[in-house]
């Protein structure tokens, strides 16, 4: 027996195993995270200076080390080793405030009102857990439709229905929980319902009313693991936190700390509640057991078998502890950490069948390796997502909940993941809390609430409507229509439109995205990650992916860190971002980017970033560009140019104490009058904002030559987040920050807060004005989206006309067609208005067709060559007026007779897309999607997502026939029906009279174009078809327009790619967008070891290079006229290089 009790013991102090392991170094910027979270005064800073320079030049890949970071930034009070000190230094500045909210004036009148979203759903319409971070959560014993849950925003929300609908109860001021506190434990009187507790950051709170108002009991007492009160005696109460375990005998009004080490969760007998079980860290990163028999007023430590570490480079990161509801003798604890070097953040689980007298490890050992059947189911976990759960009915089931979730069904011996991607269920990863009442089984994650009837083997339900707890890392509004599209911290890109149910969204994308923008315009395509899309019109359709940018621009979770994308107030598709030190320019949407300017300079820190852009709406010409570093303590730079970027000047800014970050606002009628405010380093770390008192909001009139100091003491210990002219109004301006809103005009002796039905707390991201119906909406941190009524309403409207293009290349030909040319003119006023109010538009097109209009945005078409002007009057719902101005260009290019085109740089000018209802249309597809599988991108029309059946959709071209001697027209499709009932039609018609009247020369419904049968999968190298039509009868036409008709039928995709048009065995190589001198390569597609052909006007050899995708030289050759491709070359697309003495030709080659 003593030999058994001895093996088990070195199994369980992981002495007897060992293994040699190749380890991963640990980063300098890690080591050093690691070293400040034990500091007593932790330099975030330098921290994440270090993490910033490690992968300025490195592949970011998420790793333990990334994902402590993320969680330290979130919040860094729980790794500081003194929490109780950085508790109470909270609890200051959280008085401050108090104080302040209560004296400052504050506007009367209207209020904001939550917007949602309260429930998000997939492209298929189901409801989907990505919704909003919830920390805990529980329900009363004496009445389970009554419940509680916590979010990690600080927010409490309540329920009265079983979980079925929730209400944030957290609004006042009696329950003071900021962004960074967290809800993240709870616990209700056994009998009475009322009776509420729930604790967060430092903080225990106590309501005997239902949660409608609260009392502070104690405040530096640690972020809180678990509560619990005595099932018999609610005057028992205990609470596990970072810094020790807490007991009260009152109920509340008198607390004591009973252990004074980190205690990571409590549990109790469910028939004896005196017997209670708790798990504590001994300072020397190795757990402790204890036992209490007495309702938790003394603990007795349980060692034997128990689970000690004597590795010197030991981890314990977190614990959790199970009873078995229907075998109490039977107790499980899960251990987060490493017992050595070689470990990956899982110790193990370790069972007792004694009530905790004695333990083992039903696997055997501790930590690695890990294997099929001991898998590492901790992730990159800490105590935050370490729960843990035993059926109601069999103590060999259990769930632990860390990273993702994992079931075991043999008594922890094995276990299987079944949530989040990679299981049977669906579960939002991160998993904050599991709860157990009855045969239910909550599980709370970084995406919302889960239920399970039958501990999650088949029934399984979201349950978070009416959550609106998200955290907008990036926020941006419609200008004319209700769009609101965002990019939530672990949740995704989330968006609305004014068709979907009262706040309800869709998810597009996944993710932890810093993104979410609205084209000015076209409200619909908005924009996240590299990616331009259509929200569909309604939940249950998916997104078109419109545009694929070559990369993001500069993002971040921090204010005035980011850039964006900063639309030309005069042009929907030309957009300015920063990425890096560098300036962006787009004019066709972002499919193709210019560098404008490169803001580094080696002199002085050269990772400040292009941040804010500023574009004045009365004169684009003229910008404001803000570069920062975030969040250390640099002085950040403010520059200008008046010359669209040709010059800049940097501006000095007002003398700072501390700021590292400076937001910036513009006049859209006078672009001298600016506004800047100023964000300091890491407001919650509550070191650094009070240090910028008197210096944070500042005005010039001068175009920033001078500044007026704008900052008074209301605004002392808060941090720009947002600052936001109105237009129209006498200077006024918002100043959005960490805690509250404010605003102020140049009237205004002072700022007023404008907070009324805010919560207590609300810390803005971003802020929008929505002129149309004179609102403003802020993206916040963990408060979902807010509106209210402007604090004034401007003055009097202000005109801007905006544009598709402000300059377009025309076709030289007698053939412009009125819709393919037109220019597509839009209103982007400062004006409220509504469509049934008596708003209207006069435009007025001296030298366009029409000549007039009354719509909103028409298409003008404009006959010659030159400078056009339209002018557009305005008149708001209160009759008053205003005019603009703008002038437009057509530049006339030749007419082609030869065209080939893959679409692998994009759609080119040849090509002209119709979209007649400014809805889904042609675009380029998302990759892989080429022909035959030997390319990458190809033209799509997706008439899954698109529900207009009879729609007409086209493309054309223009093509001088006049000389052919063979003209045809191939092209390759891939397409299938959706169903019998769904299908869509392809029609290819020619016209020789410039559009009026056609001939049909192709006609395919839905049966005869598809390529493959329903349910199969396309496009791939198998799903294409070639198809050509003889144009020879149109031989000798000057002006032949050949135009691709694509019919909606609510279908499905259907894909273009290689259309030929011309003599098949000559190709004109039309990207490389050249007339003099002349190259043309010929055949192409081509097969490996064919000869290449070409004809040049040039009379020099050619030096001919021949590239992969990756741009790898594969071949070079000297000719007069003929070259050899390789035999051994792979299919696929090709780039090559033609260069002359003079001259150099690019272009690509197929190999079939």
């Amino acid at each position: 027996m003593k030999i058994f009790l001895f093996t088990l013991l070195m199994l369980s102090t992981c002495l007897a195993y060992t293994q040699v392991k190749e380890e991963t170094k640990t980063p300098q910027w890690a080591l050093l995270m690691y070293q400040e979270m034990e500091s007593e005064t932790s330099d975030v800073q330098k921290v994440i200076l270090a993490y910033d320079e490690y992968y300025a030049n490195r592949l970011f890949k998420k790793n333990k080390h990334t994902w402590h970071y993320k969680m330290w930034l979130r919040d860094p009070g729980t790794y500081i080793s003194n929490t109780k000190a950085h508790g109470l230094q909270q609890d200051a500045e959280r008085e401050l405030y108090i104080n302040k909210r209560n004296t400052v004036s504050k506007k009367s009148g209207t209020s904001w009102s939550p917007i949602g979203p309260i429930q998000n759903h997939d492209w298929n319409g189901n409801v989907i857990d990505r919704l909003t971070h919830v920390s805990s959560i529980t329900s009363a014993p004496s009445d389970t439709n009554i419940m509680f849950c916590g979010t990690e925003a600080g927010e409490v929300y309540k329920s009265i229905d079983a979980g079925n609908t929730w209400l944030c109860i957290s609004m006042g001021p009696e329950l003071v929980m900021s962004e960074w506190d967290g809800v993240t434990a709870m616990a209700i009187h056994p009998t009475n319902p009322n009776i509420v507790h729930v604790a967060g950051e430092g903080h225990l709170y106590k309501s005997v009313d239902g949660g409608l108002n609260w009392t502070l009991l104690l405040a530096g007492c640690g972020k809180a693991f678990r509560m619990v009160i005595h099932p018999q005696n609610p005057n028992i109460i205990i609470w596990a936190t970072t810094i020790g375990l807490y007991r009260s005998t009152d109920g509340g009004t008198t607390i004591n700390a009973i252990m004074t080490k980190k205690c990571y969760d409590i549990d109790v007998h469910p028939n004896q509640p005196d017997s209670m079980y708790t798990i504590i860290n001994n300072n020397l990163d190795n757990p402790e057991f204890y036992v209490s028999a007495d309702g938790g007023a003394t603990w007795t430590i349980k060692t034997t078998g128990f689970y000690a570490s004597a590795a010197i480079d030991r981890k314990l990161n977190g614990a959790a502890i199970a009873v078995s509801p229907s075998n109490p003798n039977i107790i499980y604890t899960v251990l987060l950490g490493d017992s050595t070097a070689t470990d990956e953040g899982l110790i193990g689980i370790l069972k007792s069948t004694d009530g905790g007298e004695s333990w083992f490890m039903p696997v055997g050992y501790c930590g690695d390796p890990y294997t099929s059947t001991h898998i590492n189911y901790c992730g990159w976990s800490d105590q935050f997502m370490c729960e843990f759960m035993i059926s109601p009915t069999n103590p060999d089931h259990l769930i632990v909940g860390t990273k993702h979730t994992y079931k075991s069904t043999d008594g922890g011996v094995t276990f299987q993941r079944f949530g989040s991607a990679g299981g049977n269920i669906y579960i939002h990863a991160d998993i904050r809390d599991i709860y157990q009442a009855g045969n239910k089984t909550w599980i709370t994650t970084d995406g919302g609430i889960k239920l399970s009837t039958d501990f999650y083997t088949n029934d399984f339900n979201n349950m978070a409507y009416g959550l609106h707890g998200q955290d907008f890392w990036g926020f941006d509004i419609g200008w004319h229509e209700d769009v609101m599209v965002g990019g939530l911290f672990h949740n995704g890109v989330t968006a609305h439109y004014k068709n979907y149910p009262d706040r309800f969204n869709i998810n597009l994308a996944g993710g932890e995205p810093q993104t979410g923008y609205v084209n000015p315009s076209q409200n619909k395509l908005v924009y996240y990650y590299e990616v331009g899309s259509l929200i569909p019109d309604n939940i249950g359709q998916a997104p078109t992916t419109i545009v694929q940018r070559p990369f993001a621009p500069n993002e971040s979770p921090w204010p005035a860190y980011r850039s964006g994308l900063f639309f030309h107030p005069n042009c929907y598709k030309t957009f300015y971002q920063g990425t890096g030190t560098k300036l962006w320019k787009t004019t066709d949407g972002g499919a193709t980017l210019t560098m404008v300017k490169d803001f580094k300079d080696n002199t002085i820190d050269s990772v400040l970033h292009v941040a804010e852009i500023a574009i004045a709406s009365e004169n684009p010409d003229i910008m404001y560009v803000t570069r920062a570093k975030c969040p250390v303590v640099n002085v950040p730079q403010l520059w200008k140019t008046i010359d669209a970027g040709l010059n800049w000047t940097q501006l000095s800014l007002p003398v700072l104490v501390a700021a590292s970050r400076v937001l910036i606002s513009i006049d859209p009628t006078n672009s001298d009058n600016i506004w800047i405010g100023f964000a300091s380093g890491l407001e919650y770390m509550c070191s650094i904002q009070n240090n910028m008192n008197g210096q944070k909001a500042y005005k010039s009139t001068d175009g920033g030559q001078t500044w007026i100091n704008l900052t008074s003491p209301v605004l002392d210990g808060e941090v720009c987040h947002d600052i936001i002219h109105v237009a129209g109004t006498d200077g006024g301006v918002y100043f959005c920050t960490q805690n509250s809103v404010y605003y102020r005009n140049n009237s205004m002796t002072d700022w007023d807060q404008d907070n009324l039905d805010l919560p207590f707390y609300v810390s803005t991201n971003v802020g929008k004005v929505w002129y149309k119906h004179g609102k403003i909406r802020l993206g916040t941190y963990g408060r979902g989206v807010w509106e209210n009524d402007l604090y004034e309403l401007p003055a009097a409207p202000i005109a801007r006309i905006m544009v598709d293009e402000l300059e377009k290349n025309v076709i030289l030909s007698s053939c412009h067609s009125t819709a393919t040319d037109s220019f597509y003119f839009d209103d982007y006023s400062f004006m409220e208005y509504s469509e049934t109010a008596t708003n209207t538009w006069s435009w007025q097109f001296p030298t366009g067709n029409p000549s007039s209009s009354n719509l909103k945005n028409p298409a003008v078409y404009f006959g010659a060559s030159g400078v056009h002007t339209a002018f557009l009057t305005i008149t708001d719902i209160n009759g008053l007026t205003d005019t603009d101005t703008l002038n437009v260009s057509i530049q006339s290019i030749p007419l082609p007779s030869l065209v080939q085109e893959g679409f692998e740089s994009g759609v080119p000018p040849v090509i002209r897309i119709n979209n007649y209802d400014n809805d889904h249309s042609w675009t380029i597809s998302t990759p892989p999607s080429g022909g035959y599988g030997l390319s990458s991108y190809s033209i799509v029309m997706d008439n899954y997502s698109y529900n207009k059946p009879g729609e007409h959709d086209e493309f054309d071209f223009i093509l001088d026939f006049s000389n052919s001697t063979s003209p045809w027209l191939q092209f390759d499709v891939a397409y299938s029906p959706y169903s019998i009932t769904y299908g869509d039609t392809l029609e290819v018609l020619v016209s020789v009279d410039c559009g009026l009247s056609f001939q049909s020369v192709y006609y395919k419904g839905p049966a005869a174009l598809a390529t493959v049968p329903i349910g199969v999968s396309y496009p791939n190298a198998s799903t294409w078809r070639t198809d050509s039509i003889d144009l020879t009868s149109y031989m000798g036409t000057q002006d032949l327009l050949v135009v691709f008709r694509n019919i909606n039928g609510f279908g499905d995709l259907l894909y273009i790619d290689n259309i030929n048009i011309g003599n098949q065995s000559v190709v004109s190589v039309i990207e490389q967008g050249k007339s003099e001198p002349s190259f043309t390569i010929f055949p192409n597609p081509i097969k490996a070891g064919e000869v290449l052909s070409f004809v040049s006007n040039s009379k020099d050899p050619c030096k001919f290079m021949l590239y992969d995708a990756r741009g790898k030289q594969i071949m070079y050759q000297e000719t007069m006229q003929h070259i050899s491709i390789p035999k051994n070359i792979a299919m696929g697309i090709y780039y090559y290089k033609a260069a002359f003495e003079n001259s150099i030709f690019k272009g690509k080659i197929v190999i079939r």
